[in-house]
């Protein structure tokens, strides 16, 4: 019940391209995720390639990710390379793993773009999430 609860909040708070006052956010949105391009039936993995396809990152790091985003990721894009010290960084916020060690400020958030995955998959990914957006180092959500 919490997760159907969470996206409709979600969706009657979400505004649309029209409240965007930024032209770099603005372009993002109406360029490279409102394209006519779909990659995949699951939304947020959709939404992370269109982000790979508009932005070209040369690398991604994968936190908490499974072998089948990384296998989409590579027959997608051939060019990406997985690393450590990545500007693009993934999380999967449901993985068991990150919910035990996941602390922001322990990341050089300098010229990183982070994707979180899963938010509002539970009660425990939706009280990381707010705590994210607590985080004063962060400039959109």
């Amino acid at each position: 019940m919490f997760k159907p609860l969470s996206y409709l909040k979600f969706y009657i708070t979400a505004s649309n391209a029209h409240g965007i006052h930024s032209p770099f956010i603005y372009d993002f949105v109406t360029k490279g995720l409102y394209s006519n391009t779909s990659y995949s039936r699951v939304k947020s993995m959709d939404i992370l390639l269109r982000y790979i396809s508009y932005f070209t990152p040369q690398t991604i790091e994968l936190n908490g990710a499974n072998d089948t985003l990384k296998k989409v990721l590579l027959e997608e894009f051939p060019f990406l390379e997985f690393s450590t010290s990545s500007e693009t960084i993934y999380f999967d916020l449901s993985s068991e793993s990150l919910q035990h060690m996941f602390h922001l400020e322990d990341i050089d958030l300098n010229n990183k773009t982070l994707f979180f995955d899963r938010i509002r998959q539970n009660k425990k990914t939706k009280k990381i999430w707010k705590s994210i957006l607590e985080t004063k180092d962060h400039f959109i959500t």
